[in-house]
């Protein structure tokens, strides 16, 4: 695990999700869900962006990314991943299209 928590930054991002997939403990389907949605949403982009104001690697609105506990910039790429992981975790997957 401290391996991928070194390599998670805005440049490895698929780090990132297979981080916050162990630290949130998530099952083999949630896993599944993170790298799915990460890959439709963003492509694994960290600065993906959307007409619509939604950013980063799971394209959050930024009062969702707020309202799910998101903290510090929208942008970085371990952020979204814990908040994606954690919402994932208390069932509210549901907020996104991709699936």
């Amino acid at each position: 695990m401290r391996v991928l928590d070194r390599r998670c930054g805005q440049t490895n991002p698929r780090a990132c999700v297979e981080y916050a997939i162990l630290r949130a403990r998530l099952s083999r389907s949630q896993a599944d869900w993170m790298r799915r949605v990460a890959m439709c949403e963003s492509g694994y982009r960290t600065y993906a962006r959307n007409p619509s104001g939604s950013s980063g690697l799971y394209q959050f609105m930024p009062g969702t990314f707020r309202a799910f506990g998101g903290r510090g910039s929208i942008w970085s790429a371990r952020e979204q991943a814990r908040v994606a992981a954690w919402a994932v975790k208390h069932g509210l997957a549901y907020h996104w299209v991709c699936r």
